[in-house]
Formats: C-alpha cells, sequence, structure tokens
C-alpha cells in the first residue's frame, strides 16, 4: 500500500474574509469537515503567531476515549495546582469549549481579538478551520502563561496540526478503523500513522504512554516509511 495515496487532497473550504464572522463560522458542523492534513500551513500560522512554551506539552491521539483521557489528565494535573490549557475537538454547542483554562472556555471576546489578528494571514496560506483553531488555542494559552498544555490530536497524528510542535509526553489510547482515508484501512496502518505522536515526545523529557489493543509494536517496523 502506497502510504502517500491515503492523505487525501481536498480542496479548501470557502471562508468568510470578515474576522468577525469567524467564530460563528468555526462553530458550524461543516468547519469539522475543512480538514487538511500536513503540517506546512500550521507552521507558517506559528511563524507569525508564535506558541509559548509550557512547563509541559501533552499531546494526545488515538480513536477511542482521546477525548474522555485529555480531560482526566488536565483536571488531574489542575488538582495538582498547575494552569492547564486544554484543547479538545469537537465541541457540544459553542466552539469557546474546544479551548479551556483551568477548566473554564475561553471569552468570545479574546477570541475575536485574536482572530482578527490572525485571519488575514489564515486566508493567504488557506488555513484550514482545524488548522486556525489549534493555532488559536495556542495562543491563549500563551497569552495566559499555562504551565501545562494537554491537546488531544484531531485526525491521527501524522499529518494532524495538534502535532506541528513537539511534545513533551505523548499518550495513544486505544485504537479502532477510523478516518480510513487517511490513516489506511488496517489496526497496523492506523497504529502506525497514530504513533507519529511518540517521534517528537521521545526525545524530550518524558516517556511516553501506548495502549494500542493486541498490535505488536513490532509489526510496525515494516512500516516506517510513512513516519
Amino acid at each position: 500500500m502506497n502510504a502517500d495515496k491515503l492523505t487525501p487532497t481536498l480542496p479548501p473550504t470557502t471562508k468568510p474574509t470578515a474576522p468577525e464572522s469567524w467564530l460563528e463560522a468555526l462553530g458550524q458542523p461543516a468547519a469539522d469537515r475543512d480538514y487538511r492534513p500536513g503540517h506546512e500551513r500550521m507552521l507558517a500560522l506559528l511563524h507569525h503567531f508564535p506558541a509559548g512554551q509550557p512547563k509541559l506539552r501533552i499531546r494526545v491521539a488515538g480513536t477511542n476515549g482521546k477525548g474522555s483521557t485529555s480531560n482526566f489528565v488536565a483536571a488531574a494535573l489542575q488538582a495538582l495546582g498547575y494552569r492547564v490549557g486544554l484543547f479538545t475537538s469537537p465541541h457540544i454547542s459553542q466552539f469557546n469549549e474546544r479551548i479551556r483554562i483551568n477548566g473554564e472556555p475561553v471569552a468570545d471576546e479574546l477570541l475575536a481579538e485574536k482572530l482578527s489578528q490572525m485571519v488575514p494571514t489564515a486566508l493567504e496560506i488557506g488555513a484550514s478551520y482545524f488548522e486556525v483553531a489549534t493555532a488559536l488555542a495556542l495562543r491563549c494559552f500563551a497569552e495566559a502563561a499555562i504551565e501545562v498544555e494537554v491537546f488531544e490530536a484531531g485526525v491521527g497524528a501524522r499529518l494532524d496540526a495538534t502535532t506541528a510542535l513537539p511534545s513533551d509526553l505523548a499518550l495513544l489510547t486505544p485504537i479502532g478503523l477510523d478516518h480510513q482515508a487517511w490513516l489506511g484501512d488496517t489496526l497496523i496502518w492506523q497504529a502506525t500513522r497514530l504513533s507519529y505522536i511518540f517521534q517528537a515526545a521521545a526525545s524530550q523529557r518524558l516517556t511516553c504512554g501506548i495502549a494500542i489493543n493486541d498490535i505488536n509494536i513490532g509489526d510496525l517496523n515494516g512500516h516506517r516509511t510513512i513516519q
């Protein structure tokens, strides 16, 4: 199987040019279908709107339980006294739920301010809604002096916007077949792509955790070419 064929190229979704219209657009279900794999646009956004440097940066990927795992980790660290930023998706009622600081969703006013700065660049480089949402979270966390970031991946890990920056700790929750156009049609292919989340963390300070069903990690060795 050719790994490149697992990454469909989708045309960018037409987006509003007025920054004040973006917050409403980000809250619509159609925004989640505007997913474009790759790190190039995300890194371009971060070049203009740099992320902070928390004491600990955690990334969570997987098929089942990654959202609840992210919430549990954030709550535990907050209970220990850390200032925690949490980014998850999708939201239930409002986009703000995706970006939380010590458990509280960020305010509309803060998001509107950041969007007014970010939208022109996002339109110029063709960034997806999810990439803009990820960059928004990173900027909000940077300015709030967050000590620990917890980011739930969107689709997979290898080409997800949330893995554009290296992490200090990576967690991989149980894996099932999902998003097969991007991640492959077997558990081995999906696990290989999702295990990319460990690459950045492996060179940092902390060990990674993994729980991926009954897959033999040795079986991933033959698939290293797609990492």
